[in-house]
């Protein structure tokens, strides 16, 4: 394996430091040994899973409402896990690179999106593109606001657009106080998850309606979040439904653009609800039932013209669960949802509306398998209008895209469950590449509850989309000195990954715990374009225009490989310190087309520190250096973000926020024309939020 660079600036290191030195100069980093540390567990399951798994860990044995009992001292080994495997887990039990972002880590950071906090694990690249579009991803390919190896889910429900290979991320504006936790899996998922979860999946769950009863209130403002404001109220009949409802409002100023003022402004407005049923004395059902609707303006989201292409969107989705526990720890659960969204601007319209329905069965057979299976289908239907001003981009306007599946997964266990082997399989099938199939083999070795080891190797893949096979496109708003044609190609294949991982944690004393992943994947047949030529062509208004024509292939393979860090300190009850650090390489047959080197930072530094001043006053800070993005022009940096809370009485908590307070601006992505560009601005913004 080539040698990963390590190099970093003096700021980088700087930042290290600063999380390494509260902890040297902190006496109670002195402590050593310990008992293994208790439980830290949400209150839902939530996602499709939810069961007993078992594996002889006394955390895993509590049915969910015992868990969300179970004190908590130090967050770590014990908590929640339903992704890595669709069944209840924890961290410490899961044999891949899993973070958790926890319910009071949002809080405490003061971010205001879904994206900033995604900042917070590992191996996660987030670059703010303007002030309402990011580029996320994991463990590389930064593809500018469209990422076709992440697969992201809202409590079950994929939010992943099937035409141009991405997450919208400003349609995913939740309610921040909902949220259970955001579980963030880096690497390959597609055996129980499908295409496209290549690089890792983002899963957002949110809180069950019985942990969210009473009356929450919200609202602040400041330079940049110019206006925020959100209701909740939650309730229940009797003790077998509960229920919420919510709405909230925002309006984001826009970025700082270096060549006037900006132009991307955001406002949005939504609402929804949950429910939560529990039928019967024995609570063996349970049925939930959760929808969404939001109505939202970007301004010019793709380029600053003299034409205002501004984007209006809305979007709907409703989810019904039903989980079914049967006798001897086995269970079934279907679920079906449908999504709605509508993109319109002055040059097209985009109608995309999801059907989906899934089964999933858990059983035990014998003593030592634990089997997961299951079947879904999905089924897209597409409708683009306009596009381009002289040609439009896709052939056919209506699409329908369907996307049938199987999954199957047996947990061994050996060494009276110390040894776990996982051995699984997904059946995918789609109309571009037929039949795809995404197997993985992973082992656990967990001596005791403060330690375990992990290793995989994984394949998965990402499937065509309607853009790259159909497209036809000439951009007018790319570039002031000509045009360019995107062409698409029938004669695509799926992308591939083989991937390699092994990684170790541990809570090595009561306040210590640490963990570190390791990677190396193997791309093959990666969606490129290739240059056709350039010619002279008439159009309207004339002379006649220099368009440069691209055509997308399998034209690149590679490789990409890195380390992945972090550690959390409770250096005392009120104060607790957490960091990480990632370094990340890639490297692609060398050809021409080799242009993906150097759209994504080799060094990542993240620090935490959480710190409760007095007993109704929180002061917590953060500070993240990125490394430079040499083939896109951006300069590295280093920021730093403040939070200053106060709770005059029980029910009330006034905050000031201050965030990227380092520099007046700076730039954190440069998306070659398919996005408007513009650099983060230094702000502050003050809220008051009331719960009762």
């Amino acid at each position: 394996m080539a040698r990963i660079p390590i190099g970093l600036s003096k700021q980088a290191v700087a930042c290290s430091l600063l999380g390494l030195l509260c902890m040297v100069t902190t006496p109670a980093a002195a402590q050593t040994a310990a008992d293994a540390p208790t439980a830290d567990v949400a209150s839902s399951a939530a996602g499709q899973g939810g069961t007993d798994n078992s594996l002889n860990d006394p955390i895993l044995g509590l049915d969910i409402d015992q868990l969300s009992q179970t004190p908590v001292k130090v967050p770590s080994m014990d908590l929640p896990v339903t992704t890595v495997t669709k069944e209840l887990s924890t961290v410490g039990r899961s044999a891949a690179a899993v973070f958790v972002i926890t319910q009071e880590m949002i809080r405490q950071s003061g971010v205001t999106n879904i994206p900033d906090a995604l900042r917070m694990a590992p191996g996660v690249e987030v670059m703010q593109i303007n002030s309402n579009t990011w580029c996320v991803t994991i463990r590389g390919f930064t593809l500018g606001p469209y990422n076709n190896k992440l697969l992201v889910l809202v409590d079950g429900r994929t939010v992943y657009n099937p035409d141009f290979a991405g997450v919208y991320w400003n349609a995913q504006d939740l309610l921040l106080e909902d949220i259970d936790r955001i579980e963030v899996i880096r690497g390959p998922g597609g055996t129980l998850w499908g295409a496209n979860a290549v690089n890792g999946i983002i899963n957002i769950i949110t809180k069950q309606a019985k942990d969210t009863k009473g009356t929450y209130l919200n609202a602040g403002g400041g330079t940049h979040d110019r206006t925020f404001g959100a209701f909740r109220y939650g309730d229940q009949f009797g003790d077998q439904f509960q229920y919420r409802i919510y709405g909230k409002y925002f309006d984001r100023g826009p970025n700082w653009d270096p060549n006037g003022p900006g132009e991307d402004a955001w406002r949005q407005g939504r609402f929804g609800f949950r429910a939560d049923w529990q039928p019967g004395p024995d609570k063996t059902n349970t049925v939930t039932i959760l929808g969404d609707h939001f109505v939202g303006k970007t301004d010019n989201s793709v380029i600053p013209t003299s034409i205002d292409i501004n984007d209006h969107m809305t979007g709907d989705d409703v989810l019904v669960r039903w989980r079914h526990v049967l006798k001897n720890d086995s269970d079934w659960t279907i679920q079906a949802y449908f999504d709605n969204y509508v993109r319109t601007d002055l040059l097209q319209a985009q109608i995309d509306k999801t059907y989906d329905i899934d089964f999933q069965y858990h059983f035990h057979v014998g003593e030592r398998h634990d089997i997961t299976c299951g079947a879904a289908f999905r089924s897209v239907r597409s409708t683009i209008r306009g596009g381009d001003t002289f040609t439009p981009w896709v052939p056919f306007p209506n699409w329908t895209t369907n996307y049938p599946s199987q999954f199957a997964q047996d947990e061994i266990s050996f060494l009276d469950d110390r040894l776990v082997l996982t051995l699984g399989c997904k059946l995918e099938e789609n109309p571009y590449t037929g039949l795809e199939y995404q197997p993985t083999i992973r082992f656990l070795y967990a001596p005791d509850r403060r330690h375990s080891l992990w290793g995989a190797v994984s394949r998965a893949v990402h499937t065509p989309t309607r853009a790259e096979e159909q497209i036809s496109f000439t951009g007018t708003h790319f570039y002031p000195a000509f045009y360019q044609r995107a062409i698409g190609s029938r004669s695509l294949v799926s992308e591939s990954v083989i991937a390699y991982e092994l990684g170790y944690r541990a809570q090595t004393t009561k306040r210590f715990s640490w963990d570190v992943a390791t990677f190396y994947n193997v791309y093959d047949n990666i969606i490129s374009s290739d240059l056709i030529g350039a010619r002279f062509i008439e159009m309207y208004p004339p002379p006649p225009h220099l368009v440069v024509e691209t055509i997308y292939n399998n034209g690149l393979a590679g490789k990409t490989y890195g380390v992945e860090f972090s550690y959390t300190y409770q250096v005392n009850e009120r104060w607790r310190l957490q960091g990480q650090y990632t370094v990340f390489e890639m490297k692609l047959d060398s050809n021409p087309q080799s242009y993906l080197e150097g759209w994504d930072p080799h060094n990542q530094v993240y620090f935490r520190s959480f710190w409760q001043l007095a007993k109704r006053w929180d002061f917590d800070l953060i500070a993240r250096y990125v490394d430079s993005l040499p083939r896109l022009d951006v300069p590295k940096y280093i920021t730093m973000d403040l939070r200053l809370a106060h709770r005059p009485t029980d029910h009330m908590e006034i905050a000031v926020v201050g965030q990227n307070l380092l520099q007046p601006h700076h730039l954190e992505y440069f998306p070659l024309g398919l996005a408007y560009e513009t650099q983060v601005p230094r702000s502050v913004y003050g809220a008051v939020s009331w719960r009762y």
